[in-house]
Protein backbone atom coordinates (compact mmCIF):
# COMPACT_ATOMS: atom_id res chain seq x y z
CA UNK A 1 0.00 0.00 0.00
CA UNK A 2 1.53 3.16 -1.42
CA UNK A 3 -0.73 5.79 -1.13
CA UNK A 4 0.31 9.42 -1.10
CA UNK A 5 -0.12 11.11 2.35
CA UNK A 6 -3.55 13.22 2.94
CA UNK A 7 -4.08 16.64 3.95
CA UNK A 8 -4.39 16.05 7.60
CA UNK A 9 -1.23 13.75 8.23
CA UNK A 10 0.94 17.35 7.46
CA UNK A 11 0.39 18.34 10.57
CA UNK A 12 3.62 16.21 11.49
CA UNK A 13 5.44 18.74 9.24
CA UNK A 14 4.59 21.50 11.30
CA UNK A 15 5.25 19.92 14.31
CA UNK A 16 8.36 19.31 12.98
CA UNK A 17 9.19 22.68 11.88
CA UNK A 18 8.22 23.82 15.08
CA UNK A 19 10.00 21.97 17.15
CA UNK A 20 12.93 21.68 15.22
CA UNK A 21 12.58 26.13 14.94
CA UNK A 22 12.27 26.28 18.88
CA UNK A 23 15.01 24.03 19.32
CA UNK A 24 17.38 25.79 17.31
CA UNK A 25 16.06 29.45 18.90
CA UNK A 26 16.27 28.07 22.28
CA UNK A 27 20.25 27.25 21.00
CA UNK A 28 20.59 30.40 19.64
CA UNK A 29 18.73 31.91 23.17
CA UNK A 30 21.21 29.51 25.71
CA UNK A 31 24.57 30.72 23.47
CA UNK A 32 23.32 34.24 22.97
CA UNK A 33 22.35 35.66 25.78
CA UNK A 34 25.82 34.35 28.48
CA UNK A 35 27.46 35.44 25.50
CA UNK A 36 26.08 38.93 25.63
CA UNK A 37 26.51 39.14 29.33
CA UNK A 38 30.15 38.17 29.01
CA UNK A 39 31.09 40.50 26.30
CA UNK A 40 28.96 43.03 27.67
CA UNK A 41 30.70 42.33 30.74
CA UNK A 42 33.72 42.07 29.79
CA UNK A 43 33.87 45.05 27.55
CA UNK A 44 32.02 47.30 30.87
CA UNK A 45 35.01 45.87 33.47
CA UNK A 46 37.47 47.34 30.37
CA UNK A 47 36.36 50.61 29.92
CA UNK A 48 36.03 50.91 34.04
CA UNK A 49 39.58 49.72 34.65
CA UNK A 50 40.81 52.61 31.60
CA UNK A 51 38.27 55.37 33.64
CA UNK A 52 39.95 53.97 36.92
CA UNK A 53 43.48 54.30 35.17
CA UNK A 54 42.53 57.85 33.76
CA UNK A 55 41.77 58.57 37.48
CA UNK A 56 44.84 57.30 38.59
CA UNK A 57 46.51 59.41 36.74
CA UNK A 58 44.99 62.66 37.62
CA UNK A 59 45.79 62.08 40.91
CA UNK A 60 49.65 61.06 40.20
CA UNK A 61 49.72 64.50 38.15
CA UNK A 62 48.13 66.57 41.10
CA UNK A 63 51.10 64.87 43.15
CA UNK A 64 53.75 65.47 41.20
CA UNK A 65 52.75 69.16 41.00
CA UNK A 66 52.35 69.10 45.26
CA UNK A 67 56.06 67.24 45.18
CA UNK A 68 57.54 69.97 42.36
CA UNK A 69 56.20 72.23 44.66
CA UNK A 70 57.45 70.92 47.73
CA UNK A 71 61.39 70.21 45.87
CA UNK A 72 61.13 74.16 45.38
CA UNK A 73 60.49 74.28 48.84
CA UNK A 74 63.26 72.62 50.38
CA UNK A 75 65.73 75.19 49.22
CA UNK A 76 64.01 77.95 51.42
CA UNK A 77 63.66 75.27 54.82
CA UNK A 78 66.44 73.55 54.95
CA UNK A 79 69.17 76.70 54.61
CA UNK A 80 71.34 78.29 56.91
CA UNK A 81 70.25 81.75 55.90
CA UNK A 82 66.46 80.96 56.20
CA UNK A 83 67.48 79.42 59.87
CA UNK A 84 68.86 82.90 60.67
CA UNK A 85 66.55 85.04 59.22
CA UNK A 86 63.79 83.56 61.55
CA UNK A 87 65.84 84.54 64.54
CA UNK A 88 66.90 88.13 62.94
CA UNK A 89 64.90 88.91 59.83
CA UNK A 90 66.85 91.46 57.57
CA UNK A 91 65.71 93.05 54.46
CA UNK A 92 68.42 91.66 52.34
CA UNK A 93 67.23 88.45 52.89
CA UNK A 94 64.14 89.32 51.30
CA UNK A 95 65.21 91.19 48.67
CA UNK A 96 67.90 88.61 47.64
CA UNK A 97 66.01 85.48 47.84
CA UNK A 98 62.00 86.18 48.28
CA UNK A 99 61.14 89.08 45.87
CA UNK A 100 58.41 89.02 43.33
CA UNK A 101 60.59 87.32 40.63
CA UNK A 102 60.77 84.32 42.79
CA UNK A 103 56.80 83.62 42.56
CA UNK A 104 57.38 83.53 38.66
CA UNK A 105 60.40 81.48 38.64
CA UNK A 106 58.91 78.60 40.51
CA UNK A 107 55.07 79.24 39.84
CA UNK A 108 53.43 79.29 42.84
CA UNK A 109 51.33 82.19 44.58
CA UNK A 110 52.15 82.11 47.84
CA UNK A 111 54.78 82.72 50.44
CA UNK A 112 55.06 82.21 54.15
CA UNK A 113 57.70 81.99 56.75
CA UNK A 114 56.57 81.60 60.70
CA UNK A 115 58.63 81.29 63.52
CA UNK A 116 58.20 78.71 65.98
CA UNK A 117 55.45 80.62 68.32
CA UNK A 118 53.55 80.76 64.64
CA UNK A 119 53.66 84.25 64.57
CA UNK A 120 54.13 85.48 60.49
CA UNK A 121 57.88 86.83 60.08
CA UNK A 122 57.07 87.45 56.40
CA UNK A 123 54.36 86.88 53.79
CA UNK A 124 53.67 87.33 50.09
CA UNK A 125 51.39 86.33 47.59
CA UNK A 126 51.09 87.22 43.84
CA UNK A 127 47.38 86.37 42.20
CA UNK A 128 47.55 87.52 38.12
CA UNK A 129 50.56 89.37 38.42
CA UNK A 130 49.50 91.28 41.20
CA UNK A 131 51.74 91.61 44.22
CA UNK A 132 50.79 92.17 47.48
CA UNK A 133 51.22 91.30 51.40
CA UNK A 134 49.20 88.35 53.01
CA UNK A 135 45.70 89.65 54.14
CA UNK A 136 45.18 89.70 58.00
CA UNK A 137 43.29 86.63 58.31
CA UNK A 138 45.85 84.45 56.33
CA UNK A 139 47.60 83.49 60.14
CA UNK A 140 44.69 82.46 62.12
CA UNK A 141 43.84 80.04 58.46
CA UNK A 142 46.88 78.76 59.18
CA UNK A 143 46.80 78.08 63.05
CA UNK A 144 43.94 76.66 62.51
CA UNK A 145 45.72 73.80 60.43
CA UNK A 146 48.00 71.83 62.48
CA UNK A 147 49.47 69.82 59.70
CA UNK A 148 51.15 73.62 58.13
CA UNK A 149 52.91 74.35 61.63
CA UNK A 150 53.17 71.36 63.94
CA UNK A 151 55.84 68.34 62.87
CA UNK A 152 56.95 65.78 64.40
CA UNK A 153 60.57 65.51 63.50
CA UNK A 154 63.01 67.90 61.25
CA UNK A 155 61.90 65.30 58.51
CA UNK A 156 58.85 65.86 57.83
CA UNK A 157 57.03 67.61 55.26
CA UNK A 158 53.14 68.24 54.93
CA UNK A 159 51.49 68.38 51.50
CA UNK A 160 47.66 68.82 50.53
CA UNK A 161 44.86 70.80 49.23
CA UNK A 162 43.36 73.50 51.34
CA UNK A 163 40.29 76.29 50.87
CA UNK A 164 41.57 79.61 51.27
CA UNK A 165 39.65 83.05 50.68
CA UNK A 166 36.75 80.44 48.77
CA UNK A 167 39.89 79.18 46.50
CA UNK A 168 41.38 75.86 46.64
CA UNK A 169 45.24 76.16 47.16
CA UNK A 170 47.89 73.09 46.53
CA UNK A 171 49.65 73.48 49.38
CA UNK A 172 53.48 72.28 50.91
CA UNK A 173 54.85 73.00 53.94
CA UNK A 174 58.15 72.06 55.82
CA UNK A 175 59.87 72.96 59.02
CA UNK A 176 62.64 75.34 58.99
CA UNK A 177 65.90 73.33 59.58
CA UNK A 178 69.84 74.24 59.27
CA UNK A 179 71.77 73.50 55.85
CA UNK A 180 72.52 70.17 57.58
CA UNK A 181 69.41 69.21 57.93
CA UNK A 182 70.02 69.78 61.52
CA UNK A 183 67.20 71.21 64.24
CA UNK A 184 66.08 72.65 66.35
CA UNK A 185 63.31 73.40 64.36
CA UNK A 186 62.98 77.26 64.32
CA UNK A 187 59.26 78.11 62.69
CA UNK A 188 57.79 76.65 59.17
CA UNK A 189 58.10 78.00 55.73
CA UNK A 190 55.23 77.60 53.54
CA UNK A 191 54.41 77.37 49.93
CA UNK A 192 50.75 77.64 47.99
CA UNK A 193 49.85 77.56 44.15
CA UNK A 194 46.36 78.56 43.27
CA UNK A 195 44.34 75.46 41.55
CA UNK A 196 43.48 77.67 38.42
CA UNK A 197 43.03 76.99 35.02
CA UNK A 198 46.57 77.66 34.28
CA UNK A 199 47.17 74.50 36.84
CA UNK A 200 44.16 72.37 34.84
CA UNK A 201 45.97 73.09 31.54
CA UNK A 202 49.64 72.35 33.15
CA UNK A 203 47.85 69.20 34.52
CA UNK A 204 46.00 68.37 30.97
CA UNK A 205 49.45 68.04 29.05
CA UNK A 206 50.51 65.64 31.91
CA UNK A 207 47.80 63.01 31.68
CA UNK A 208 47.72 63.73 27.87
CA UNK A 209 43.31 64.28 27.98
CA UNK A 210 40.94 66.88 29.72
CA UNK A 211 39.34 66.52 33.13
CA UNK A 212 37.93 69.36 35.12
CA UNK A 213 38.28 69.82 39.03
CA UNK A 214 35.13 70.27 40.94
CA UNK A 215 34.30 72.05 43.93
CA UNK A 216 32.59 70.12 46.68
CA UNK A 217 30.87 73.40 47.88
CA UNK A 218 30.09 74.14 44.52
CA UNK A 219 29.08 71.35 42.22
CA UNK A 220 27.51 71.57 38.90
CA UNK A 221 23.69 70.36 39.43
CA UNK A 222 23.92 67.69 37.35
CA UNK A 223 26.85 65.93 39.66
CA UNK A 224 24.94 66.51 42.51
CA UNK A 225 23.46 63.56 43.41
CA UNK A 226 26.42 61.57 42.39
CA UNK A 227 29.09 63.30 44.71
CA UNK A 228 26.40 62.60 47.40
CA UNK A 229 27.55 59.59 47.12
CA UNK A 230 31.13 59.57 47.56
CA UNK A 231 32.65 59.21 50.56
CA UNK A 232 36.19 58.60 52.51
CA UNK A 233 35.41 54.75 52.47
CA UNK A 234 34.14 55.19 48.39
CA UNK A 235 35.69 57.82 47.27
CA UNK A 236 35.43 56.85 43.60
CA UNK A 237 32.69 56.33 41.76
CA UNK A 238 32.09 55.39 37.79
CA UNK A 239 29.01 56.02 36.35
CA UNK A 240 27.92 55.46 32.52
CA UNK A 241 26.10 59.42 31.47
CA UNK A 242 24.33 56.93 28.64
CA UNK A 243 25.31 54.50 25.91
CA UNK A 244 27.50 57.10 24.01
CA UNK A 245 29.60 58.79 27.36
CA UNK A 246 31.15 57.28 30.89
CA UNK A 247 31.44 59.46 33.56
CA UNK A 248 34.70 59.13 36.35
CA UNK A 249 34.60 60.67 39.73
CA UNK A 250 37.51 61.15 42.70
CA UNK A 251 37.03 62.56 45.77
CA UNK A 252 39.72 64.56 46.89
CA UNK A 253 39.89 65.15 50.57
CA UNK A 254 42.03 68.49 52.22
CA UNK A 255 44.54 68.18 54.62
CA UNK A 256 42.20 68.40 57.42
CA UNK A 257 40.70 65.20 56.13
CA UNK A 258 37.32 66.98 54.20
CA UNK A 259 36.16 66.71 51.08
CA UNK A 260 37.77 69.66 49.14
CA UNK A 261 37.35 68.22 45.34
CA UNK A 262 36.16 66.02 42.91
CA UNK A 263 37.75 65.15 39.71
CA UNK A 264 35.37 64.71 37.12
CA UNK A 265 36.33 62.70 33.51
CA UNK A 266 34.10 62.31 30.76
CA UNK A 267 35.07 59.95 27.85
CA UNK A 268 33.25 58.60 25.17
CA UNK A 269 31.91 54.91 25.61
CA UNK A 270 34.40 53.72 22.91
CA UNK A 271 35.40 50.47 24.23
CA UNK A 272 31.69 49.35 25.40
CA UNK A 273 30.20 50.44 21.93
CA UNK A 274 33.29 48.02 20.03
CA UNK A 275 31.70 45.14 22.29
CA UNK A 276 27.89 45.86 21.44
CA UNK A 277 29.85 46.22 17.56
CA UNK A 278 31.56 42.73 17.78
CA UNK A 279 28.22 41.04 19.71
CA UNK A 280 26.15 42.18 17.04
CA UNK A 281 28.32 40.41 14.65
CA UNK A 282 28.34 37.23 16.49
CA UNK A 283 24.41 37.52 16.80
CA UNK A 284 24.13 38.10 13.04
CA UNK A 285 26.45 35.33 12.42
CA UNK A 286 24.78 32.70 14.61
CA UNK A 287 21.40 33.61 13.44
CA UNK A 288 22.77 32.60 9.65
CA UNK A 289 24.77 29.51 11.28
CA UNK A 290 22.01 27.80 12.90
CA UNK A 291 19.47 29.07 10.09
CA UNK A 292 21.44 26.82 7.82
CA UNK A 293 21.82 24.25 10.10
CA UNK A 294 18.07 23.86 10.57
CA UNK A 295 17.36 24.05 7.10
CA UNK A 296 19.94 21.08 6.18
CA UNK A 297 18.64 18.48 9.07
CA UNK A 298 14.97 19.15 8.35
CA UNK A 299 15.81 18.66 4.61
CA UNK A 300 17.04 15.11 5.68
CA UNK A 301 14.80 14.41 8.78
CA UNK A 302 11.66 14.92 5.92
CA UNK A 303 13.43 12.36 3.57
CA UNK A 304 14.69 10.02 5.57
CA UNK A 305 11.93 10.12 8.57
CA UNK A 306 8.62 12.39 8.03
CA UNK A 307 7.87 11.19 4.69
CA UNK A 308 7.54 7.66 5.81
CA UNK A 309 5.87 7.78 9.29
CA UNK A 310 3.13 9.85 7.10
CA UNK A 311 3.09 7.36 4.32
CA UNK A 312 2.69 4.78 7.40
CA UNK A 313 -0.11 6.99 9.06
CA UNK A 314 -1.92 6.69 6.54
CA UNK A 315 -2.03 3.11 6.05
CA UNK A 316 -3.04 2.47 9.72
CA UNK A 317 -6.18 4.86 8.81
CA UNK A 318 -6.68 2.66 6.41
CA UNK A 319 -6.82 -0.52 8.12
CA UNK A 320 -8.23 0.72 11.23
CA UNK A 321 -12.00 -0.44 10.52
CA UNK A 322 -10.73 -3.52 8.41
CA UNK A 323 -8.51 -5.61 10.55
CA UNK A 324 -7.86 -8.30 7.92
CA UNK A 325 -5.91 -5.72 5.81
CA UNK A 326 -2.33 -5.21 6.72
CA UNK A 327 0.51 -2.32 6.82
CA UNK A 328 3.28 -2.15 3.53
CA UNK A 329 6.50 -3.34 5.65
CA UNK A 330 9.33 -1.32 3.41
CA UNK A 331 13.04 -1.47 4.52
CA UNK A 332 14.71 -2.49 7.41
CA UNK A 333 15.10 -0.10 9.88
CA UNK A 334 13.46 1.62 12.75
CA UNK A 335 9.95 2.46 10.73
CA UNK A 336 9.84 -0.76 8.82
CA UNK A 337 9.68 -2.93 12.52
CA UNK A 338 7.21 -0.16 13.26
CA UNK A 339 5.28 -2.04 10.75
CA UNK A 340 5.45 -5.11 11.10
CA UNK A 341 4.85 -4.54 14.88
CA UNK A 342 1.42 -3.07 13.88
CA UNK A 343 0.67 -5.86 11.60
CA UNK A 344 1.41 -8.35 14.78
CA UNK A 345 -0.86 -6.12 17.12
CA UNK A 346 -3.72 -5.88 14.33
CA UNK A 347 -3.48 -10.00 14.37
CA UNK A 348 -4.29 -9.39 18.02
CA UNK A 349 -6.69 -7.39 18.17
CA UNK A 350 -8.63 -9.09 15.13
CA UNK A 351 -8.53 -12.30 16.84
CA UNK A 352 -9.57 -10.51 20.22
CA UNK A 353 -12.50 -8.20 18.79
CA UNK A 354 -14.92 -11.62 18.69
CA UNK A 355 -14.13 -12.05 22.09
CA UNK A 356 -14.21 -8.60 23.22
CA UNK A 357 -18.17 -8.52 22.17
CA UNK A 358 -18.82 -11.55 23.98
CA UNK A 359 -17.42 -10.64 27.21
CA UNK A 360 -19.13 -7.01 26.76
CA UNK A 361 -22.63 -8.60 26.68
CA UNK A 362 -22.20 -10.75 29.73
CA UNK A 363 -20.64 -8.04 31.87
CA UNK A 364 -23.65 -5.99 30.97
CA UNK A 365 -25.74 -8.24 31.87
CA UNK A 366 -23.66 -9.05 35.19
CA UNK A 367 -23.58 -5.32 35.69
CA UNK A 368 -27.37 -5.15 35.36
CA UNK A 369 -28.09 -7.73 37.81
CA UNK A 370 -25.54 -6.31 40.65
CA UNK A 371 -27.17 -3.12 40.17
CA UNK A 372 -30.77 -3.89 41.08
CA UNK A 373 -29.75 -6.19 43.74
CA UNK A 374 -27.50 -3.14 45.45
CA UNK A 375 -30.60 -0.70 44.87
CA UNK A 376 -32.68 -3.26 47.06
CA UNK A 377 -29.84 -3.41 49.61
CA UNK A 378 -29.68 0.27 50.27
CA UNK A 379 -33.59 0.98 50.20
CA UNK A 380 -33.14 -1.76 53.10
CA UNK A 381 -30.71 0.01 54.82
CA UNK A 382 -32.58 2.96 54.29
CA UNK A 383 -35.53 1.16 55.93
CA UNK A 384 -33.27 -0.34 58.80
CA UNK A 385 -31.72 3.30 59.60
CA UNK A 386 -34.95 5.25 59.96
CA UNK A 387 -36.35 2.54 62.21
CA UNK A 388 -33.21 2.88 64.08
CA UNK A 389 -33.34 6.07 64.32
CA UNK A 390 -36.94 6.33 65.77
CA UNK A 391 -36.08 4.07 68.47
CA UNK A 392 -32.85 6.10 69.50
CA UNK A 393 -34.98 9.26 69.77
CA UNK A 394 -37.24 7.99 71.98
CA UNK A 395 -34.78 6.49 74.31
CA UNK A 396 -32.67 9.66 74.08
CA UNK A 397 -35.80 11.68 75.03
CA UNK A 398 -38.13 9.88 77.66
CA UNK A 399 -41.73 11.78 78.73
CA UNK A 400 -42.87 9.88 81.89
CA UNK A 401 -46.43 11.22 83.14
CA UNK A 402 -46.15 10.61 86.78
CA UNK A 403 -49.41 12.13 87.29
CA UNK A 404 -52.43 12.91 85.41
CA UNK A 405 -50.83 16.66 85.63
CA UNK A 406 -46.65 16.33 86.38
CA UNK A 407 -44.43 15.00 83.79
CA UNK A 408 -40.93 13.75 84.37
CA UNK A 409 -37.91 13.65 81.21
CA UNK A 410 -34.89 11.99 82.76
CA UNK A 411 -31.93 13.09 80.29
CA UNK A 412 -28.66 11.37 80.21
CA UNK A 413 -25.26 11.53 78.27
CA UNK A 414 -24.53 14.20 75.79
CA UNK A 415 -27.13 16.90 74.47
CA UNK A 416 -25.97 18.38 70.87
CA UNK A 417 -28.17 20.69 68.56
CA UNK A 418 -30.47 17.61 67.56
CA UNK A 419 -30.89 16.28 70.71
CA UNK A 420 -31.76 19.51 71.83
CA UNK A 421 -34.93 20.83 69.74
CA UNK A 422 -35.72 16.68 69.53
CA UNK A 423 -36.20 17.51 73.97
CA UNK A 424 -38.02 20.47 73.38
CA UNK A 425 -40.63 19.08 70.75
CA UNK A 426 -40.97 16.14 72.78
CA UNK A 427 -41.92 18.25 76.02
CA UNK A 428 -43.63 20.69 75.24
CA UNK A 429 -45.99 17.75 72.60
CA UNK A 430 -46.66 15.81 75.85
CA UNK A 431 -47.04 18.89 77.94
CA UNK A 432 -49.87 20.08 76.12
CA UNK A 433 -51.66 16.14 75.55
CA UNK A 434 -51.27 15.50 79.00
CA UNK A 435 -52.44 19.50 80.46
CA UNK A 436 -49.45 18.89 82.39
CA UNK A 437 -48.99 21.71 85.28
CA UNK A 438 -46.01 21.13 85.94
CA UNK A 439 -42.72 19.38 84.19
CA UNK A 440 -39.83 18.37 85.21
CA UNK A 441 -36.29 17.57 83.70
CA UNK A 442 -34.01 15.61 85.32
CA UNK A 443 -30.11 15.62 84.43
CA UNK A 444 -29.00 13.84 87.11
CA UNK A 445 -26.92 11.89 84.09
CA UNK A 446 -26.13 14.70 82.42
CA UNK A 447 -22.32 14.77 83.19
CA UNK A 448 -21.34 18.04 81.85
CA UNK A 449 -23.37 21.38 80.51
CA UNK A 450 -22.17 23.90 78.44
CA UNK A 451 -23.79 27.08 77.07
CA UNK A 452 -25.88 25.36 74.59
CA UNK A 453 -27.60 23.09 76.96
CA UNK A 454 -28.00 25.93 79.22
CA UNK A 455 -29.72 28.38 76.71
CA UNK A 456 -31.63 25.13 76.15
CA UNK A 457 -33.00 24.49 79.03
CA UNK A 458 -34.12 28.46 79.81
CA UNK A 459 -36.00 27.92 76.52
CA UNK A 460 -37.55 25.15 77.27
CA UNK A 461 -38.68 26.84 80.42
CA UNK A 462 -40.30 29.45 78.65
CA UNK A 463 -42.01 27.63 76.01
CA UNK A 464 -43.53 25.37 79.38
CA UNK A 465 -44.61 28.63 80.96
CA UNK A 466 -46.11 29.74 77.55
CA UNK A 467 -48.21 26.61 77.78
CA UNK A 468 -49.47 27.37 81.22
CA UNK A 469 -47.55 25.19 83.47
CA UNK A 470 -43.97 25.20 84.90
CA UNK A 471 -40.57 23.90 84.53
CA UNK A 472 -38.62 22.08 86.85
CA UNK A 473 -35.39 21.34 87.26
CA UNK A 474 -33.58 18.30 89.19
CA UNK A 475 -30.48 16.46 89.47
CA UNK A 476 -28.11 19.78 89.60
CA UNK A 477 -24.48 18.53 91.08
CA UNK A 478 -22.60 21.63 92.88
CA UNK A 479 -20.43 21.49 89.20
CA UNK A 480 -23.03 21.69 86.79
CA UNK A 481 -24.96 24.83 89.12
CA UNK A 482 -20.90 26.62 88.88
CA UNK A 483 -21.05 25.87 84.89
CA UNK A 484 -24.94 27.25 84.80
CA UNK A 485 -23.46 30.04 86.89
CA UNK A 486 -20.61 30.58 84.83
CA UNK A 487 -22.13 31.16 81.50
CA UNK A 488 -24.14 34.17 82.51
CA UNK A 489 -27.68 32.67 82.15
CA UNK A 490 -30.34 34.57 83.85
CA UNK A 491 -31.42 30.62 86.01
CA UNK A 492 -33.73 32.75 88.20
CA UNK A 493 -36.57 31.55 85.53
CA UNK A 494 -36.03 28.24 86.69
CA UNK A 495 -37.00 26.12 89.62
CA UNK A 496 -34.08 23.32 90.43
CA UNK A 497 -33.79 20.97 93.19
CA UNK A 498 -30.65 18.89 93.49
CA UNK A 499 -32.44 15.68 93.54
CA UNK A 500 -35.11 14.66 91.44
CA UNK A 501 -37.36 13.03 94.81
CA UNK A 502 -37.07 16.72 95.90
CA UNK A 503 -38.23 18.26 93.05
CA UNK A 504 -41.10 15.80 92.62
CA UNK A 505 -42.44 16.38 96.53
CA UNK A 506 -42.27 19.97 95.83
CA UNK A 507 -44.71 19.68 92.62
CA UNK A 508 -46.92 17.43 94.70
CA UNK A 509 -47.63 20.31 97.48
CA UNK A 510 -47.81 22.23 94.89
Amino acid sequence: MTSAPSTGTTSLRRQTKIVLGASLVLLVVVLIFPLRMLLLQSFAELETTSMQTDLDRVLNALQFEQNRLDTALVSWSTWDDTYAFIEAPDADYISNNAGDDVFATYTFNIMAFLNQQQALVYGRMADADTFSDLPENFLPFVQQIPQLTTFSDSSQRNLGIVRFQERIVLVAARPIIDSQGQGPIRGTVIFGRYLDQQVLNDLAAVTLFPFSLEDVLNPPSDLTSSIQQLSDVNPRQIIPIDEHALRGLQQINDLQGNPALIINIIRPRTIYNQGHHALQFVVILTFVVTAIGGLVLYFLLNRVVINRVLRLSNEIKHVANNLHERVAVVGNDEVAGLATSINQTLNVLEQAQLATAAAEAERNQLQANTLAAQTEQLALQEQLIKAQEFVIAEQATPLIPFRDDMLVMPLVGAIDQARANHILGTLLQGVEQQHARIAIIDITGVAQIDGFTAEMLLKAAKAVRLLGAQLVLTGLSPEIAQSLVGFGQQLNQLTTFSTLQAGIAWSIRR
